[in-house]
């Protein structure tokens, strides 16, 4: 009898078929290139578990925490991550840095006359002689300064944390935001700053990419 290729095809054609159908593992993550803090570093919190508490009737509440970071020395911060104790609630986090005695003496009295810890603020502080020198929001990870460059912090001094919480139902969350410092002692570094740039005249409605002028 002659032999017939035809058939023994088949099974071959079938067995590619099958192999091409077999799962072929998953895909491996993606790398993390994220910036990442490295050297000597100095992480401290805003000192307790904190539950937000806004005002009757409303869901945001600025609370402002006077910490010591606990940096001995006088020092430059090359670098800096803010990680949200609890992101469902945290909008932002600023770092205000309290240039003097005076200033984390003025602070220290804010702090006193609010029966909550901390002490409630707006946009800024509420102490004269500071100065923004730190920013968190949602997916901005580590920040890491040019190379040669560093945010002086003078030994021993304060800072004030100030959270923005948005909260859509008080009593229910708790936040104890951490803050890493990447230092550089001894250094003789270029002083760097924090310069504030923004602009409330824009709206990006929802589902929207392109921002909108805001109505005048």
């Amino acid at each position: 009898m002659a032999e017939r290729r035809g058939d023994r095809a088949v099974p071959e054609l079938v067995r590619s078929r099958r192999a091409a159908r077999r799962p072929r593992g998953r895909a491996p993550p993606p790398a993390d290139d994220s910036p990442k803090l490295t050297g000597e570093l100095a992480t401290f919190d805003i000192g307790l578990d904190y539950t937000p508490q806004p005002a009757p009737g409303e869901q945001d509440e600025y609370r402002c925490f006077v910490v010591d970071p606990g940096i001995p020395e006088d020092s430059f911060i090359t670098g800096y991550d803010i990680l949200p104790g609890d992101p469902r609630v945290v909008h932002h986090v600023s770092l205000f840095y309290l240039l003097d005695a005076e200033a984390e003496t003025e602070a220290a009295a804010l702090d006193a006359a609010d029966p909550e810890p901390g002490y409630r603020c707006f946009g800024a502080a509420g102490v004269q002689r500071s100065i923004l020198y730190g920013v968190w929001v949602p997916g901005s990870g580590a920040t890491i300064l040019p190379e040669g460059t560093g945010i002086f912090h003078g030994a021993g001094r304060q800072v004030v944390v100030q959270v923005h919480y948005n909260v859509p139902a008080p009593g229910l969350y708790s936040d104890r935001s951490k803050v890493t410092y990447q230092l550089e002692k001894g250094a003789t570094l270029e002083r760097a700053y924090l310069v504030p740039a923004g602009s409330f005249e824009f709206s990006v409605p929802p589902a929207s990419r392109r921002p909108t002028s805001a109505p005048r």
